[in-house]
């Protein structure tokens, strides 16, 4: 079944339109609310189909590519306009990319070429360096894989054989409108073997029941010329989040928690409202029983600014009273009349933080993020115990730097195929296959938990004197540059040398054997000799 190219724009606006309460709608609530026994069968959850997933769709949460524009134009809103999801975008970004992955080329057999490690370090660094990759392209695909639920990369040739990163908008990867023409150009450019059929829903190409086997990605340009392009997926990065394998498409981190982020929101929005109010009442003045129902309903009147139409709900409007309450405000009751402090009374309005802050805990938990952590307030909860290396966020966290490295590594081995398919390592005189197996690439993140110096020193000592550790490694766990540290330590020893082993046992013999005084300074000698 043949798709078209659409746009999203005039979809998600009208999806995200509010309710007169203030509310997101969301069309799909229904399928949540099962409000009674006959809720299965009217309006709530539906049995599982084999047609659920069949074709790489992920329902309930998709199975359109409208629905997907729908997810994500939630998240856009919330990333765009609510301070609590852009908080937690930027927290998990600086924990887990922090000032960016190191990649180092190792050597995997002894009979290499000498130079090649250096030629493929040199590599991997221009590639990143070109790219703008540490502290900035990384950090823009975590953020877009956790907003968008996938961060599309791909690759393109250039002049200097160091390939281009370029990144696509998810509304991009789109089934074509017709697959007949497209494979078969796909099959003369690319040489791939279309004897099985295929799919190309949601823009990625794989075989029709392999959905985990990607062939390649359909990609748009959107204008009215229709222009697109094909990516192999020996060109194309897709960071994937949130769904399992057979799924085409990813959802966002902020799916599960877009309503507890906007709940907090109004609640937040509504305390500060109150607050300012209440700040700006001076006193409030109750009229003695002697005065008149008249008077005092003059001055309360007197206060009034104006009138305002606001819409009714049912295509009309209604007039209500505004007033002004600026500092220092005098508010008048009338005769008659008792005053009662409202919900955000003085009283009262500490008791509105809570639903607030367990709103937080709930939306922590989807990060395994602490909420004290998200609301920047350390007086409820010991904010230190986070970064150890036992503590749920430090785990996640450590997890999802295994999952970032992953993928960022798959892109530099594809980056450096085309390489060598454009002649880098030509010097080498290596074929590609050989060339994988004497190399590898590995990849450091920054360090997520905070760690105690002393017990990693204790630790270094114990692992160097058993020999299972290497002083370059110490070094390295210490945060220092091995190749900056190994000399200096080098020469400081030639400078200052240190007694050995050897020469103690020199030193006991000429104190603890007896012999002549000649043999002694044969002793004192040797000593001298090797130990100046």
């Amino acid at each position: 079944m043949n798709s078209f190219v659409f746009s999203t724009h005039d979809f998600v606006e009208k999806s995200l339109l509010e309710s007169q309460w203030g509310d997101m709608i969301d069309p799909r609530e229904q399928m949540f609310d099962v409000s009674d026994f006959y809720g299965t069968y009217y309006g709530g959850p539906t049995p599982s189909r084999i047609e659920d997933r069949m074709e790489g769709d992920y329902y309930p949460i998709y199975h359109t590519e409208q629905e997907l524009a729908f997810t994500r134009g939630i998240a856009h809103s919330l990333v765009e306009f609510e301070s609590r999801a852009t908080g937690v975008l930027e927290l998990l970004g600086n924990y887990i990319i922090g000032t960016g992955f190191k990649f180092t080329v190792q050597l995997e057999v002894e009979d290499a070429p000498s130079d090649l490690v250096w030629i493929t370090q040199k590599f991997v660094d221009e590639f990143l360096d070109q790219n703008d990759f540490h502290n900035d392209l990384d950090k823009e695909i975590h953020a877009r894989s956790r907003e968008d639920g996938e961060s599309l990369v791909a690759l393109e040739q250039s002049d200097d054989c160091i390939p281009t990163i370029r990144l696509f908008e998810p509304d991009q990867l789109t089934q074509p409108r017709s697959s007949v023409s497209l494979e078969k150009y796909v099959r003369q450019e690319y040489e791939i073997d279309f004897s099985r059929p295929t799919s190309w829903k949601y823009g990625v190409h794989s075989l029709e029941c392999r959905t985990d086997k990607v062939l390649g990605y359909h990609i748009v340009y959107g204008g009215t010329k229709g222009e697109w392009d094909y990516f192999p997926a020996d060109r194309f990065e897709l960071f994937k989040r949130n769904v399992p394998r057979n799924a085409k498409r990813g959802v966002s981190d902020f799916h599960w928690v877009y309503s507890e982020i906007l709940n907090e929101a109004k609640l937040r929005r509504n305390t500060l409202t109150g607050a300012q109010v209440q700040a700006a009442i001076a006193y409030i003045r109750q009229h003695a029983p002697g005065t008149t129902q008249a008077k005092a309903g003059g001055m309360v009147t007197d206060s009034q600014t104006g009138t305002r139409q606001i819409p009714n709900g049912y295509g009309g409007t209604r007039q209500i009273s505004t007033k002004r309450h600026a500092p220092g405000t005098v508010v008048d009751i009338p005769a008659g009349m008792e005053y009662h402090p409202g919900p955000m009374g003085a009283e009262r309005n500490s008791s509105l933080l809570l639903p607030g802050e367990y709103i937080l805990r709930c939306i922590g938990s989807r990060w395994q993020v602490p909420e004290y952590m998200i609301s920047n307030d350390a007086s409820n909860g010991n904010y230190a115990s986070t970064l150890v290396a036992e503590s749920p966020f430090v785990k996640a966290r450590e997890a999802d730097q295994e999952w970032y490295a992953k993928r960022f590594l798959s892109l530099i081995w594809k980056a450096m195929k085309m390489a060598f398919q454009s002649g880098y390592f030509d010097s080498t005189g290596l074929s590609w296959e050989a060339l994988m197996e004497m190399i590898d690439i590995k990849c450091d993140p920054p360090e997520v938990a905070s760690r105690d110096p002393l017990a990693i020193a204790q630790r270094q000592s114990i692992e160097l004197q058993n020999g299972t550790l290497s002083k370059e490694t110490a070094i390295a766990e210490s945060g220092r540059d091995p190749d900056e540290e190994l000399p200096k330590i080098k020469a400081e020893k030639l400078a200052n040398p240190q007694p050995s082993a050897l020469q103690g046992a020199l030193q006991g013999a000429m104190e603890s054997v007896e012999t002549s005084a000649e043999a002694k300074e044969l002793f004192r000698h040797i000593s001298e000799v090797v130990y100046p």
